[in-house]
């Protein structure tokens, strides 16, 4: 037995071995902080210099060949902007339901989320030509809230911008799938489970698909899976939720899945609405097996004789955009979609849940060209700047209201201009704020 001096030896020795790690990970902290200074440093002075270059070129396109107009590729159309204008106003909304859950629980986030959300997109900064009558936008105030109608087809644009690229170089090797997975509709007490669970389950199955997961008998691996993307949609009805993943699955080219199968599924109101393949079919009873903690097996599949919804489609030309819609369904007329109870419901599962999430060759794995403008867009956008600097100095950074700027834009006093919104996304966003589900809200496949 150690004596009472060596037993002291030891927990000192333990202690300064626990003092040295903790200043070991604090170096390495220090590094890493100084390495994502030294990273960000190099970020910034690689576009200070690519700004610079853009400049410079654009002056000697602009001696070359000098434009004596404001060309409408880089004006924002009124459409946009009275769109904005009015999903803004559907904010109030929400901003409500966040001022109650502060006077219900006096904390202060709730205030701010409140402020920010009824806030969102009102102040628009940039620099006026009075004069000329231009306002060249630079940045917007966002609040970058998930109940927010503006800053959730602002991230949806910005995805589709980025997969965009992504996927039209992949897709000349692989097909794309939009597959849709369903269960029954749920109370609100169990809607965050069941979103966990639905979550774990499409993760075993991808787990088949990658090999990383084996079911004795079935080779999933034929499929050629490259990645896949999923997407939350949660229909809100009056009494319940309607929690379903709308995926992307890429496999490889010209596979087979004829559609030979009726099941319950394949009926809409006693009406014959289609059919399934073998693979959908598979599909749904292995669903049914995760989401119900069993063990998936060939001779466990057999017994299922009914699993949950299922679909898996064929996806033609630029249809893939249907998985970056909305999370949850809300009014196109203005009106809250659900009542304070169930906005805070939402609202805390929400808090921290990732809606879209990437698997396999998706994940993390992001075209980062995608991010750059087009270099002639630029050099266009700088072109015009230097015809409107010469003939007035702007006022620059100022604020500039939103129905001060719609106003202003419909009385023909101005004309608002944006090298971000006009090159980048702007051509998504349209499409997204506009874009109306062909799948009818009181739809369910049970």
């Amino acid at each position: 037995m150690q004596d009472e001096n060596e037993r002291i030896a030891d927990t000192l020795a333990a202690r300064e071995r626990r003092i040295n790690a903790g200043r070991i990970n604090k170096r390495l902290d220090d590094r890493l902080r100084d390495k994502h200074k030294e990273e960000l440093a190099e970020r910034l002075e690689a576009k200070a210099q690519h700004e610079l270059a853009v400049a410079r070129y654009a002056e000697y396109e602009f001696r070359r060949d000098p434009i004596t107009d404001v060309p409408n590729e880089v004006k924002l159309p009124t459409d946009y902007l009275d769109d904005v204008q009015q999903k803004v106003e559907y904010n109030n909304f929400y901003a409500d339901y966040y001022m109650q859950r502060y006077l219900d629980t006096n904390k202060q986030k709730y205030e701010n989320l409140s402020y920010n959300v009824r806030n969102c997109h009102k102040s628009w900064f940039g620099d006026h030509y009075k004069q000329s009558g231009y306002f060249n936008v630079k940045r917007v105030f966002h609040c970058h809230n998930r109940w927010c109608w503006i800053c959730t087809h602002l991230q949806q644009a910005k995805r589709l911008y980025e997969y965009t690229m992504l996927f039209e170089k992949l897709l000349k090797d692989y097909d794309l799938y939009h597959v849709v997975f369903t269960v029954r509709n749920v109370k609100g007490d169990a809607l965050k489970e069941t979103i966990d669970k639905m979550s774990d389950g499409l993760k075993k199955i991808i787990r088949y698909f990658q090999g990383r997961g084996k079911i004795a008998g079935i080779d999933f691996l034929q499929y050629g899976f490259v990645g896949a993307i999923r997407s939350f949609e949660i229909v809100i009805n009056p009494t319940d939720y309607h929690p379903h993943m709308h995926c992307l699955f890429m496999l490889k080219k010209c596979l087979e899945f004829p559609r030979t199968e009726v099941n319950a599924f394949s009926f809409d109101h006693g009406v014959l609405k289609r059919t399934f393949s073998k693979f959908e079919v598979m599909l749904q009873k292995i669903f049914y097996l995760v989401m119900n903690g069993k063990k998936v097996t060939l001779e466990n599949i057999q017994a299922v004789s009914r699993g949950y919804s299922c679909t898996m489609d064929y996806v033609e030309g630029t249809a893939w955009h249907e998985i970056f819609k909305y999370a949850t369904k809300m009014s196109k007329d203005g009106a809250a979609i659900c009542t304070y109870e169930q906005f805070k419901l939402l609202d805390d599962i929400f808090y921290r849940m990732k809606f879209l999430q990437c698997y396999g060759e998706f994940y993390n794995n992001k075209d980062d060209s995608a991010e750059e403008i087009d270099p002639y867009a630029e050099i266009l956008f700088e072109k015009v700047l230097i015809l409107l600097n010469s003939k007035e100095q702007p006022e620059r950074d100022i604020a500039m209201a939103l129905d001060k700027l719609v106003d202003e834009v419909h009385n023909k006093k101005l004309t608002v201009i944006s090298k971000k919104l006009s090159y980048k996304y702007l051509k998504c966003i349209v499409e997204s704020l506009r874009e109306d589900s062909q799948v009818p809200d009181d739809w369910a496949p049970f």
